[in-house]
């Protein structure tokens, strides 16, 4: 690490803590009877929504429950090393078992020491600890070893305020290019509805079945599922505009395409869910390679390719038109026969033709917008990481050299440890002969 400021001392967590303990070990009750037990899924986007963490089947001591200015941090599976600073606890609440306490001593501000745990300076070490294992984890004893950089105590809080105004900013931005994929989103919707409320106007029409096959897919066993073999195109596939085929895709034995061979998918299909809370949502098949479709999901196919891409935009457009007819019952499920007695606007393959060459050049307007804005995002992500990289470099804030130095807070520390009495341990009987 380079040369610490002055003031500045390293120490380790295991140095600065009060306490580092797990949590405590019960399961998850509905009956109020018992205080709160907050797991590390209750934690989202660095908040809590209390009103959804579940109760303690049984009284927890007094040692696992929890006060403000503690830090929990998930100690085992993919979120190892997540943390969570408590502020405002609405009422008695435990933690558990897969968390691991931090409580701070004097030396160090909560708030500083939670700002360090999303330095990358700490998601490296995080990660070299956890690394090696077929479960990622850490322990106390671990996480008592990472190392990290303590400022005076006055310029630590120095530290936390600035961050605080500059995450606050950035915060502002993210909401806005939020705010820009949403709008890009209603804005394509907008165009189609525009593009076929023209056309409709022309009182051409005809049904969806007329004019394409319209299919629904076959129950495949999920015994038959192997590691390597043709594509099987399920709803979760689906992603609003096009089929994605990735290593979550489900796979069936090449013998099957074949056996199959009427569910095959062709480039171009156009993808429809049927059943669920995603009923309408559509995706294009954009593969050359064998892939089957499953149950509760239909395929439209056209003869021609001009005629593929307006039936495509038009599906597009009433994916909400077929969610809503889907209600009705405790799942909202559609027929393929649905789907077929639908009318859609149908003019001369001229006109349908500058129709798709109309919305897809807007889109293509929208698409540049939307991948500036995860380009900006993606900024900002990079700047965040910086700006955490420079406060705990000590290049945030000025140094005042009239703020107490940090090791002169880590002696007195060291000093009280040393003198507090230490915890006796029980003697263990000896068997009798």
């Amino acid at each position: 690490m380079s040369e610490l400021p002055q003031g500045w001392s390293q120490s380790t967590l295991a140095e600065v803590a009060k306490d580092i303990s797990y949590g405590f070990t019960t399961s998850a009750a509905d009956s109020e009877e018992n205080p709160k037990l907050l797991r590390i899924t209750d934690v989202q986007d660095y908040s809590v929504e209390w009103s959804d963490v579940p109760f303690c089947k049984d009284a927890p001591p007094d040692d696992k429950l929890l006060s403000s200015g503690d830090i929990v941090i998930a100690r085992t599976g993919a979120t190892t090393g997540k943390s969570y600073l408590l502020s405002d606890i609405p009422t008695e609440t435990a933690f558990a078992s897969y968390l691991i306490r931090v409580r701070s001593s004097d030396a160090v501000d909560p708030e500083y020491l939670w700002k360090f745990m999303w330095s990358p300076d700490y998601w490296r070490q995080i990660t070299v600890v956890s690394k090696g294992t077929a479960q990622p984890g850490a322990n106390a004893s671990i996480l008592g070893g990472l190392e990290l950089p303590i400022p005076p105590l006055l310029e630590q809080r120095r530290i936390v305020a600035k961050l605080d105004r500059l995450s606050a900013r950035s915060a502002a931005a993210r909401d806005h290019l939020a705010r820009t994929t949403k709008l890009a989103t209603r804005a394509k919707q907008a165009i189609l509805s525009a593009a076929f409320r023209e056309e409709k106007a022309a009182e051409k029409n005809a049904k969806l079945g007329e004019i394409a096959d319209v299919l629904s897919g076959f129950a495949f066993k999920s015994k038959d599922y192997v590691s390597e073999g043709v594509a099987l195109v399920r709803i979760g596939d689906l992603s609003g505009t096009e089929v994605v085929i990735d290593e979550s895709t489900k796979r069936l034995p090449h013998g099957h395409a074949s056996e199959f061979s009427r569910f095959q998918l062709k480039k171009g299909d156009i993808c429809v869910a049927l059943s669920g809370a995603t009923t309408g949502k559509v995706g294009v098949f954009n593969f050359h390679e064998r892939a089957l479709l499953n149950q509760r999901v239909a395929s439209i196919r056209c003869e021609g390719e001009a005629d593929q891409r307006y039936v495509a935009k038009f599906v597009g457009m009433i994916s909400n038109e077929v969610l809503e007819a889907a209600y009705g019952g405790a799942q909202p499920n559609i027929s393929p026969k649905w789907l077929t007695q639908r009318m859609i606007p149908w003019p001369s393959l001229q006109e349908r033709e500058k129709t798709v060459r109309r919305i897809e050049t807007a889109f293509a307007r929208i698409d540049r917008m939307t991948e500036e804005a995860n380009r900006a995002a993606h900024l900002l992500d990079r700047l965040d990481e910086r700006l955490l990289a420079k406060a705990f470099r000590g290049e945030l804030v000025p140094q005042d050299p009239e703020d107490e130095p940090a090791e002169a807070l880590l002696t007195r520390i060291r000093e009280a440890r040393a003198a507090a009495p230490k915890a006796k341990r029980g003697r263990r009987k000896k068997a009798e002969a």
